[in-house]
């Protein structure tokens, strides 16, 4: 698992396929063995946002097949593949700024998790849960209890210099991130954003390589902003009352997002996301 981080840092393929088969090569004895071996496939390959190999059993909420002490890290692999489980749906679904309230799932879920974190002591599991409990808040539009989970994760993380969880949600955070990090350490932001490019720049050359894709590492935060809201169905004008933006700063920032993409219309954007 950490060989497969080092690579997804680097942006190597080779490496993450040789951390692959050192989990694929993991002796099994018997069919817990060997449904945990499947589950940490899927949970390496969530890095690069590939969830769609996880059991059957850890996709409905089971837990069974995995040793109790690896309960805190499930947690958080089962709320990542929800969310993007939930936002591949409001693309396909194109959902309205009202129906994107059905993304409230993931916080009603992730709560009781990250209670359950605490309650273990199980600080990284935490932060994380925190953390994407944030962007289900922040995907539908609520900045102030986003807030309080962003918040909550850089006070945990920041006494033992974490940063790490901080730069992998910068981008899905976008200005959320660092406005918050501003406020409790502004220090910690240059780090945040620094540890962010490098981050970025392996994993979109790694997600690339790998799922065949071709998500872009040249738009802005604002770019990237826009571009994902109108990848969900809001209008020009939604997306300018969500970021308290004029229309014409929202049309030409989707025209800059589509020189950058070599896109036509909206439903191409999503692939360089």
């Amino acid at each position: 698992m950490i060989l497969s981080l080092v690579a997804m840092y680097r942006g190597d393929k080779h490496l993450w396929q040789e951390a692959m088969s050192y989990i694929e090569a993991a002796p099994c004895h018997n069919t817990e063995d060997e449904e945990q071996r499947l589950f940490w496939l899927a949970a390496a390959s969530s890095a690069i946002y590939d969830t769609k190999s996880f059991p059957d059993w850890f996709q409905r909420g089971s837990f069974e097949h995995l040793p109790v002490d690896s309960y805190p890290s499930a947690y958080f692999f089962y709320i990542k593949q929800l969310l993007v489980f939930c936002q591949e749906t409001a693309v396909l679904w194109k959902l309205d700024s009202k129906q994107l309230s059905t993304l409230r799932v993931i916080p009603a879920i992730a709560e009781p998790l990250i209670s359950q974190a605490q309650a273990d002591g199980a600080l990284l599991p935490e932060i994380y849960l925190r953390l994407l409990c944030a962007v289900g808040l922040h995907d539908c539009g609520d900045a102030a209890l986003a807030s309080i989970h962003v918040d909550r994760a850089i006070e945990l993380a920041l006494p033992d210099r974490l940063l790490s969880p901080l730069a992998e949600y910068r981008r899905q955070l976008h200005f959320l991130m660092d406005d918050r990090l501003r406020k409790i350490s502004p220090e910690a932001v240059s780090k945040v954003r620094a540890l962010n490019k490098k981050l970025l720049h392996g994993w979109v050359k790694l997600h690339n390589a790998v799922l065949d894709r071709t998500v872009s590492n040249e738009l802005t935060v604002r770019e990237h902003e826009v571009a994902r809201l109108a990848t969900v169905g809001l209008s020009n004008q939604e997306i300018a009352e969500r970021l308290n933006l004029t229309v014409s700063t929202i049309k030409q920032t989707l025209h800059n997002v589509m020189n950058k993409t070599d896109t036509k219309n909206r439903r191409e954007l999503n692939k360089h996301l």
